[in-house]
Order: structure tokens, then C-alpha cells, then sequence
């Protein structure tokens, strides 16, 4: 019987962070056993607000994790992030060429 420990192991090591430029924008991507985790974190900095906003969430296809980042406004002030961000969900997903 597979030791499930090396797969636990294998699926830790696949985390991968994308930021933006000025780093008020990241991303990290984490393979699991049922999709690929996103956790997206972005920095407010506003007259009264100072901190930063993060979601985190897991998509089972990589369609709906696509679709989520179209979705996302931020796509049109940093393009290249969201390039990056297509890139290495499809390498986690098994679609990379």
C-alpha cells in the first residue's frame, strides 16, 4: 500500500506565489488532493483603511479558477500577474504543454 505521507509531501511542495510589481498584489497557488488552492491577498491603503484583503479558496477545474480571475478588475492594472497566474494554474492542473 502507497504511503499517503509521500503525497502529502508532493502536494506541499507544489505552492507557488506570483506578485505584482509594487507588491500590493499576490497570489499563492497550492495543489490539493481535490483542486488547487488560491489565496489572494491585496493591500488597502486608503485614507481611513491600512491593511490588506485576502480570500482563500479551492477550485476542483481550472475553468473555474479562469473564470474567477476574469472576474477580477485587478487583471487590468497588472496583466503580467495574471498572465503568471494562468501559467502556473495550468501547470498545477496537468495542462501545461
Amino acid at each position: 500500500m502507497p504511503r499517503r505521507r509521500n503525497t502529502v509531501l508532493a502536494i506541499a511542495d507544489s505552492a507557488r506565489t506570483i506578485k505584482s510589481h509594487d507588491g500590493s498584489l499576490s497570489f499563492v497557488l497550492r495543489r490539493k488532493a481535490r483542486g488547487v488552492q488560491l489565496e489572494r491577498k491585496e493591500n488597502v491603503d486608503e485614507d481611513s483603511v491600512n491593511g490588506y484583503v485576502s480570500l482563500v479558496t479551492v477550485f476542483e477545474t481550472v475553468q473555474q479558477l479562469q473564470d474567477f480571475s476574469e472576474a477580477d478588475d485587478a487583471r487590468y492594472r497588472y496583466p503580467l500577474v495574471f498572465q503568471q497566474l494562468r501559467r502556473e494554474a495550468d501547470e498545477l492542473f496537468g495542462l501545461a504543454p
